[in-house]
């Protein structure tokens, strides 16, 4: 099944390599193709490294569900409720940014919570990916709960929450946020726990 599954995704051309990790009754599995990087000619190996990219999303989706069944937060409480100080710049024209619109992409806030030139983006796109991620990873590094909490106090809501679905990984930020509040620990942790 994995080998059948392998071949159809390394099939497209913009496919680079994958690793797929299976556990199963105590004992893991590991199967590799293609290559670490377009024209290396090496194949990944079990102690590849990998971003996990949005499928992040998954997993603070799952655990903000586990916080609505356990009545710590509901979907249509506004942000603000869970957030220190006064943020009147989450909402639009009295709207707030409900924990819903963080969720489904229709929160309306912007979707980096670092704010880069049209300059420095033009400059950025003519580095390779892995540089330009790179300096997006530096760029984030910095950043603790309390900065993030700082900087969103320059976020604009540049329409009503609810009404446009942009995808947006700073509102999952947000989220994260949220639920460290909620839980009252680094999100790491809660996400071990369930």
């Amino acid at each position: 099944a994995v080998q059948v599954a392998a071949t159809i995704y390394m099939s497209n051309p913009m496919s680079v390599g994958m690793s797929v990790g299976i556990w199963e009754k105590g004992k893991t599995f590991c199967y590799n193709y293609g290559e670490t990087r377009k024209g290396n000619d090496t194949l990944p190996s079990a102690d590849n490294e990998y971003n996990v990219g949005s499928i992040a999303k998954t997993f603070v989706a799952t655990l903000l569900a586990q916080a609505v069944v356990e009545e710590r937060i509901k979907l249509d409480d506004d942000i603000r409720k869970y957030l220190p100080g006064n943020y009147p710049n989450l909402a639009y024209n009295s709207i707030p940014i409900r924990v819903v619109n963080l969720a489904n992409h229709t929160s309306a806030l912007p979707t980096s919570a670092i704010e880069i030139s049209p300059k420095l983006r033009d400059s950025l796109m003519k580095l390779s990916d892995s540089a330009r991620l790179a300096y997006i990873f530096q760029c984030y590094k910095s950043f603790d709960a309390d900065s993030f909490l700082e900087r969103m106090h320059h976020f604009k809501v540049d329409t009503a929450p609810g009404i446009r679905y942009t995808y947006n990984g700073n509102a999952v930020s947000v989220l994260i946020l949220l639920l460290e509040r909620i839980y009252r620990e680094p999100y790491e942790r809660v996400l071990q726990r369930y």
